[in-house]
């Protein structure tokens, strides 16, 4: 394994920004073990593997005059995610900078400037995602970290990884900004964010927030669950989109508690099924 701290002087938290202070990120490699729990949790079995389109996919934008805030979808699969990070980036385009939300053209941005957002919206996630006190990302070293072998299956990604430490926010801001072509070019950004965000919250906290201890962060199709999307948007793998928790008495002496969301989000949520009153957001 390699555990290392980087450290480099001279970097400012923001570009705009004079402040000079030294960066330190613990980086250490994956190992079988996590790498066995991480499928776990995402597809309910170690010999699962991440499928094709979720392998391409990217944090990269529209390049069509009219629509260079989007983010381009190649195939269906990862939309959760993508849905998710899509809406952090709009927040920063529209109201971070009050001199950007007068009119439209804070939705017709410049290519520095999507960047710049889509980095923020990344550290945020997994900011939020650490209880404010820490972020873990995940990058590939272009070589495997371990042997695959026993009920594992390799993908050629989960292997190569190497996971950076940051408990300072603008420690986070300024490794993401060195590294943001990994998530916005790819080829599996996407993945490398759910990775992150996972190891962020913890393992062992992101299946606590589960109603039930088997559910998992990718279903069926390789669609995103709500757990999932849950995690991205308020740093908790919850499995609800009510207020709080629900108990269910079921009467004869056992209770099901349903969880649900604890605090006020950013982002908000919208459901056809509340429309017909299946549930409640």
């Amino acid at each position: 394994d390699v555990e290392d701290e980087e450290t480099t002087g001279e970097v400012s938290k923001n570009p705009d920004l004079s402040t000079l202070y030294m960066l330190q990120v613990v980086s250490k490699a994956i190992d079988i073990s996590l790498a066995k729990e991480l499928k776990n949790l995402l597809f309910g079995s170690s010999l699962c593997c991440f499928s094709e389109e979720w392998k391409i996919q990217s944090f990269t934008f529209n390049n069509i005059p009219q629509l260079k805030y989007g983010i381009v979808q190649k195939k269906g699969g990862p939309c959760g995610v993508l849905a998710a990070v899509q809406a952090c980036v709009l927040q920063q385009l529209i109201f971070a900078d009050s001199n950007r939300n007068k009119d439209t053209r804070c939705l017709q941005p410049s290519e520095v400037h999507r960047t710049k957002c889509l980095t923020i919206a990344i550290a945020d996630i997994l900011w939020r995602a650490g209880g404010n006190e820490k972020a873990v990302v995940a990058l590939p070293s272009g070589r495997q970290q371990f042997t695959p072998i026993g009920k594992y299956k390799a993908d050629g990604i989960l292997e190569t990884l190497i996971l950076h430490s940051a408990t300072r926010y603008e420690d986070l801001i300024v490794f993401l900004q060195q590294n943001i072509h990994q998530f916005e070019i790819g080829p599996c950004g996407c993945i490398l964010l759910t990775v992150s965000v996972i190891l962020s919250r913890s393992i062992n906290l992101v299946r606590n927030d589960f109603d039930v201890l088997t559910n998992r962060l990718i279903g069926s199709h390789g669609y995103c669950t709500q757990e999932l999307v849950n995690l991205l948007l308020t740093g908790k793998a919850v499995s609800n989109v009510f207020n709080n928790v629900i108990e269910l008495d079921s009467g004869n002496g056992n209770i099901t508690i349903l969880k649900g969301i604890t605090s006020r989000s950013d982002i908000g949520l919208l459901s056809l099924f509340e429309h017909y009153d299946v549930c409640q957001v």
